[in-house]
């Protein structure tokens, strides 16, 4: 055995005996939106619900179209009051609220609070009355203030660079939208960072082209790099012409796609064009049914082994009953000669009338003694199919009583044989077929 004496060589063994780990595989992590690309949230009417799951409701306002002008045209119109929401329903309150204050020529401190308790609910108002008090004086500088209290509130923490960072790298093309409307829903989000508690500005416009391209897909974007379209020496013009015809291109060769082939019944071509592919639907398992045991027994009817070992008991009684032929006693597949006590037939004399009423006694009770046999085979082969059924209690009362019918029957029989009276046709009828 040898030893080793260079701890070096030890810690390098013990390492090459060790598996060597797998490499693990990179996964690009996309950041959580605080407003997403798509859906867009939208003014909520009176009988429907925000996304806060709330109810909400609004108010019907007048204002004049030319502000400063008495006798200028007025407006009708209904705005949100907001109780609760997601952070892009509250931008969206906020720019009606400006429009509210232009439209009505709204511009002293007093009555922009005035207004703000009008269209606020809740727990949003009681924020902003909470920062208000702070104040010493209803400015419009401390209302803005207030209401930026009431964003915080609404916005999650560090809502701002996680917004930023979602615009830079996280965004996808949805299918609903052209890039087109692409572009508008990725400047009207820059825009809403304005709106963001503790923001420091927008996106600049070079890292704001850089998100548009990485919304493309790979293909358009090995595309723009052929084509030297990058977000510092092209305009947005450029990018947006050039994805609009790749966008252009990849619906005329979806249209242009080659169709299917397929036979139809009559033997004529159809053509189809392919469809976008389904999930298969998983096959529902069908429950097991029996029709001696019942559902769900782990079996159907044509496995059921008591169905079963009855028809095989039928199927060997059959084979057990050889028919006869017409013309003699015998089957065709078996020929048996007469024994020799037949060919002596005793003379229809030779019996009594007492033995003529013996036979038919024995003739009677042999008939009688195997129908009770046959029936007691069946009945307990009945039994035995309805012990795994759950209503046998009746069907076996009356089997029982079946059976007490028949042995009464027979007991009765030996007891009216011995007053049977035969008249002489039928005497000379039972003696020549016994005779025979």
């Amino acid at each position: 055995m040898k030893l080793i004496t260079d701890p070096r060589q030890s810690t390098m063994t013990n390492a090459m005996s060790k598996a060597i780990p797998r490499k693990q595989k990179m996964t690009k992590a996309f950041a959580a939106p605080i407003i997403p690309l798509w859906p867009r949230a939208t003014w909520a009417p009176e009988d429907s619900k925000n996304q806060a799951g709330e109810k909400s409701r609004k108010i019907k306002l007048t204002f004049s179209t030319e502000p400063g002008n008495l006798n200028g045209k007025t407006l009708n119109k209904e705005f949100k009051v907001f109780r609760a929401g997601t952070p892009e329903e509250w931008i969206l309150w906020r720019r009606d609220f400006t429009e509210i204050c232009a439209g009505m020529a709204i511009t002293t401190g007093s009555n922009r609070i005035r207004m703000v308790r009008q269209l606020l609910s809740d727990e949003p108002l009681n924020n902003f009355e909470t920062r208000l008090a702070t104040f010493p004086t209803e400015t419009n500088a401390y209302c803005e203030q207030a209401l930026d209290a009431v964003s915080i509130q609404i916005f999650p923490n560090n809502a701002y660079a996680k917004q930023k960072k979602y615009l830079r790298q996280g965004m996808w093309k949805p299918r609903a939208l052209t890039i087109r409307n692409v572009y508008t829903r990725v400047c009207e989000l820059n825009n809403q960072l304005l709106s963001y508690p503790n923001q420091t500005g927008i996106l600049p416009e070079d890292e704001l082209k850089s998100a548009f391209i990485n919304i493309c897909l790979p293909e358009w974007q090995q595309e723009f790099l052929k084509m030297d379209i990058n977000e510092y020496a092209s305009t947005w013009e450029e990018i947006i012409s050039k994805a609009e015809a790749l966008e252009t291109a990849e619906l005329a060769l979806a249209e242009r796609a080659p169709a299917k082939r397929s036979i139809d019944e009559d033997g004529e071509i159809t053509e189809s064009k392919p469809s976008p592919k389904k999930k298969a639907k998983k096959e529902e398992k069908t429950p097991f049914f029996c029709k001696l045991h019942g559902k769900d027994q782990g079996h159907n009817t044509s496995g059921c082994k008591v169905i079963l070992g009855q028809i095989d008991k039928l199927k060997q009684t059959r084979e057990g009953r050889k028919p006869f032929s017409q013309s003699g006693g015998t089957n065709n597949n078996q020929q048996t000669t007469k024994s020799n006590w037949t060919d002596r037939k005793r003379p229809p004399t030779s019996y009594s009338t007492e033995q003529l009423k013996d036979i038919v006694r024995m003739t009677k009770k042999k008939v009688m003694q195997s129908a009770k046999n046959k029936f007691q085979s069946q009945l307990q082969d009945d039994l035995n199919a309805m012990e795994f059924d759950n209503n046998i209690n009746e069907d076996r009362t009356k089997m029982h009583e079946m059976e007490n019918f028949m042995n009464n029957l027979i007991d009765n029989d030996e007891s009216d044989s011995e007053e049977l009276e035969l008249t002489q046709a039928e005497l000379d009828e039972l003696t020549a077929s016994v005779s025979s």
